[in-house]
């Protein structure tokens, strides 16, 4: 799987300008960026809930869809790589 987004996906090529921004400026300025890290944890334990999402989501990663099939025909609607997900889940669980 490449960077950027999964196999096939055109939108993985693309240019992220902001992303290739901020990503020069915090290595060009780590003053600046410890600052703003400081600042995020300083948000969370004053109860920010969007900062302590955001810091979630940056060391655990986003949390999954459920996804429920409860018959065949829910089975057939699904988009193939939800398929695959959802396969690779189950396999996890198995151990």
């Amino acid at each position: 799987m490449r960077a950027g987004g999964q196999a096939g996906n055109k939108n993985a090529t693309k240019n992220k300008p902001w992303s290739e921004a901020i990503y020069k400026f915090s290595v060009q300025n780590p003053d600046k960026r410890e600052k703003i890290i400081e600042k995020l944890f300083e948000m969370a334990a004053q109860g920010n809930m969007q900062a302590i999402k955001e810091i979630m989501d940056r060391v655990d990663g986003k949390a999954l869809q459920a996804i429920s099939v409860n018959d065949a025909d829910d089975i057939a609607e699904l988009p193939t790589e939800a398929l695959w997900e959802r396969l690779r889940e189950l396999k996890a669980m198995k151990g």
